[in-house]
């Protein structure tokens, strides 16, 4: 079984203690495509097992985004990690805020959307000449270009960027959240499992 890193999100409780939180849905996720799923909360987690691949999960806004600790904190962290990938070959799926943090380390756009389309919704995607119908949960959009990044899926409604993917290195970005369910669930669990060879 391969063993898949995953990012946690950081969050303050009352008492102003920072903590480390992990959807649940993951865990479930994992158990359903049957990977062997390990929680990152340092660089050296990294160093205790054999890596296939990284999740950089939801969760949090990004401290250009927002300017708490804890999200300057994560910035940070996800940011060692991908060097990490980069330097070991890793493939790495980056999942909405996992995405946002690609999207901006290679100058994309991002931009708060006014509307509630792309929050707790489903909508469509144009995806490799099909629709899928996948589910939402994100404030900011991506948009741009950038030389080293392939843009697979927008959604059709207003053509903002649902998934990327890098030119140079195993990463795959995508603002919904596979581990969630979608009306298209079948469909992402194959692109999951093919993108991590499960």
């Amino acid at each position: 079984m391969k063993n898949i890193f995953l990012t946690q999100g950081i969050y303050k409780d009352k008492n102003n203690s920072l903590y480390f939180k992990t959807d649940i849905n993951w865990i479930i996720y994992s158990q359903k495509l049957k990977f062997n799923i390990i929680q990152i909360n340092s660089l050296s987690s990294l160093n205790t097992q054999k890596v296939h691949g990284i999740i950089f999960s939801g969760g949090n806004d990004l401290f250009e985004l927002s300017k708490k600790p804890e999200n300057l904190i994560r910035d940070k962290l996800e940011k060692k990690i991908i060097r990490f990938a980069i330097k070991k070959k890793i493939p790495c799926l980056f999942v909405c805020r996992g995405m946002q943090l690609l999207a901006k380390m290679n100058k994309l756009n991002l931009k708060k959307k006014k509307n509630k389309f792309h929050v707790n919704n489903n909508h469509k995607i144009s995806f490799k000449k099909k629709t899928l119908n996948v589910n939402s949960f994100h404030n900011y959009v991506v948009n741009g270009k950038n030389k080293n990044i392939i843009t697979l899926a927008t959604t059709i409604k207003d053509q903002t960027i649902e998934m990327i993917e890098h030119k140079k290195y195993n990463f795959l970005a995508m603002m919904f959240h596979p581990e969630r369910t979608s009306p298209d669930q079948k469909k992402i669990d194959l692109i999951i499992k093919n993108f991590f060879k499960l």
